[in-house]
């Protein structure tokens, strides 16, 4: 049985989209995500929880914030599973932290253990933004999981969440051989359970592409990392079957993942992104 990679262990490939220019900048909207001025909280003090990664994210995030609201005091709390993002992330604040009026809580632990956390504890934490960046694949229950965060906000807090687009290169790649890898939840799951919630929300498309060229070359350290991000299997190359290797490289050349430009093959990593409201 195969391993899932937890998307954040292939950490070239993580953050490549991110860090590649400004995320929020390539955003519908970009700065208009976090004018949230309405929020009476925030005359004092603003609660943040981040399900989180290696924090470049969060800290541009952070730094809209402070930009539009001069001194205002940060409480960020942060989940993260992977031990060595929480050791990049504490790195970063380090680097980037001295003078900002910001505090930090850190729960090394999944998504559902901090719930679980919470609830024996019987913590009434309220956060007024909480953000959930590609981390709902692996959740057992999306429809819980999307609920039991919401619950969370503050009055006129937002909840934001990034997932894979059901027209991207991924949706294409595990509908097309997904009883031979890990099944992850799919963005009309998200969608689905909005509706049926009926949560007020906005969705905005998200245009990205990864260059996988290296996947395809034998032997290639990044080209295996991005092997194991693209099936989310830990050491895909060298553990999955000859047959399978070769299905799931045959398919990511088709037209429904990539596209080849100027001797490379670029892979459609388009996202969605929402916005729920209290």
């Amino acid at each position: 049985m195969h391993k899932k990679v937890h998307w954040r262990e292939s950490a070239r490939c993580s953050n490549q989209h991110w860090e590649k220019g400004s995320f929020l900048s390539k955003c519908p909207g970009g700065r208009k995500w976090f004018r949230f001025s309405a929020m009476n909280s925030w005359t004092e003090a603003f609660r943040n929880v981040l399900c989180s990664h290696s924090g470049q994210v969060d800290f541009e995030m952070l730094g809209k914030i402070q930009s539009q609201h001069p001194g205002l005091y940060i409480h960020n709390e942060v989940v993260e599973l992977n031990p060595q993002q929480i050791s990049k992330y504490k790195e970063l604040v380090k680097e980037k932290g001295q003078g900002l009026n910001i505090s930090f809580a850190w729960n090394q632990m999944s998504l559902e253990e901090y719930v679980k956390q919470n609830k024996e504890r019987k913590e009434s934490k309220k956060f007024d933004f909480i953000h959930m960046i590609e981390v709902l694949y692996f959740v057992e229950s999306i429809h819980d999981t999307i609920k039991y965060f919401h619950s969370l906000l503050e009055t006129n807090g937002k909840l934001l969440i990034i997932h894979t687009a059901d027209d991207s290169g991924f949706h294409s790649l595990w509908e097309k051989v997904i009883s031979r890898l890990p099944n992850n939840h799919l963005f009309s799951e998200i969608y689905k359970t909005l509706e049926e919630m009926r949560m007020k929300y906005q969705i905005y498309k998200l245009s990205s592409d990864m260059d996988i060229t290296e996947c395809f070359i034998e032997r290639n350290e990044n080209g295996e990392r991005l092997l194991d991000f693209l099936t989310q299997i830990v050491h895909f190359s060298k553990t999955a079957p000859a047959d399978l290797k070769d299905e799931v490289l045959h398919y990511l050349r088709q037209l429904q993942c990539s596209r080849e430009e100027n001797g490379k093959i670029i892979f459609n990593n388009n996202l969605h992104a929402v916005i729920v409201e209290c």
